[in-house]
């Protein structure tokens, strides 16, 4: 008897991604965003000299310029968004907005300049990152992909065709 072969289902049994987990994952990383955004409005433990440092950093022309701030919103909210629910309903086209929205999110980045965060509000958006990540390499390597293959239009089968009829 070869126990590799025992041990293997074992795992692969436990291990196998469903849809009812990879929806989890979509709305753990949600749950862990809006947790680290609330974390912000907790007290925190930074020293007046570093919150002084930091007040006293330049302010990127971005922050400066609410309608540019509102503009690189409005192009990357909405996608996020529909990409979000695109997921949760397994649509081909929400796991490529989602794709491109992080891409877009991720170029964003620099000009939004330096950031003070407390440990649990890196903690959380790391978490939220993580479960992002898993949710988006699921999407495209799993057998989690074959569902979002399966969620165009429906395609016709021998079950779901409609025999003619004689019209007469």
């Amino acid at each position: 008897m070869d126990l590799r072969s025992g041990f293997q289902k074992e795992v692969s049994d436990d291990a196998e991604m469903t849809v009812s987990k990879f929806r989890l994952l979509v709305w753990l990383h949600l749950a862990f965003t809006i947790v680290g955004i609330g974390a912000a409005f907790l007290p925190n433990n930074f020293s007046p000299e570093l919150t002084t440092a930091y007040e006293n950093q330049p302010v990127p022309w971005l922050v400066k310029d609410v309608w540019a701030l509102f503009a690189i919103a409005a192009l990357v909210i909405p996608p996020w968004i529909a990409g979000f629910f695109g997921l949760l309903l397994l649509r081909r086209w929400g796991r490529v907005l989602a794709l491109y929205s992080t891409a877009l999110t991720l170029l964003a980045y620099p000009v939004f300049g330096p950031h003070l965060m407390s440990g649990l509000e890196s903690a959380l958006f790391e978490a939220a990152a993580l479960c992002w990540g898993a949710v988006l390499a699921l999407a495209y390597y799993s057998e989690i992909r074959v569902k979002f293959d399966e969620s165009g239009p429906a395609k016709q089968t021998s079950a779901t065709r409609v025999a003619p009829t004689k019209s007469g």
